[in-house]
């Protein structure tokens, strides 16, 4: 499949069928994937029936390019739908320059923290600071923070981008 191909065929999909997929992406991030998979497998039947008559998907080569101008990634990438790698783009932002796993629990380790075990029934949960999710992971542990809503909780940080 082309590049025209592809952009063709997201095109041609219903503004219900982008949509429901992005209320599915949502709804598996906040809620899981065992839990939402029942409700979206028809979602899925219709979206792979689509496909096919697109013909069949390809790898495509993705351009990487440095020192990319504001109004060449618009005109030439955004508004023709084309992904590009911005190599080195964001080299000097603080948020590449400062964060790190030590930044944030300094800063915020005594942040609360809710551990939620998606996977047995009754979900249960385990109230922990930032701190010792930093420590677990470090240690190799299993305890996973799927989402951490750094912005919402300080937006001090939007100032990092």
């Amino acid at each position: 499949m082309s590049e025209n191909e592809y952009r063709d065929f997201i095109r041609s999909l219903s503004f219900s069928q982008k949509f429901r997929y992005g209320i599915y992406q949502f709804a598996d991030h906040f809620l899981g994937r065992k839990r939402m998979f029942s409700n979206r497998a028809p979602y899925y039947k219709e979206l792979n029936e689509t496909m096919p008559k697109h013909g069949e998907g390809r790898i495509m080569p993705i351009e990487r390019r440095k020192d990319l101008s504001l109004e060449e990634f618009k005109n030439h990438y955004v508004k023709k739908g084309i992904p590009v790698v911005m190599e080195g783009a964001a080299k000097d932002w603080p948020c590449v320059q400062k964060w790190s796993l030590e930044y944030f629990k300094q800063l915020h380790g005594k942040d609360e923290i809710v551990l939620v075990d998606q996977a047995i029934p009754g979900y249960p949960y385990e109230l922990t600071t930032l701190a010792d999710v930093i420590d677990n992971i470090r240690g190799g542990g299993s305890k996973y923070y799927r989402f951490y809503p750094l912005l919402a909780r300080h937006p001090e940080h939007l100032n990092d981008f």
